[in-house]
């Protein structure tokens, strides 16, 4: 919805391997989190 109205989305406070995998899956543009290592950590898409 967001993305069709061309407006970026960022999720904020994402701070554990699970939460940081659905924000993937739903295609956010950009997680913040308390980890900075936290993407590097897991398996991207």
């Amino acid at each position: 919805m967001m993305h069709d109205a061309g407006i970026r989305v960022l999720s904020f406070n994402v701070d554990t391997p699970e939460d940081y995998e659905k924000m993937l899956d739903m295609e956010v543009d950009g997680v913040i989190s308390s980890d900075p290592l936290l993407g590097r950590k897991l398996k991207t898409h």
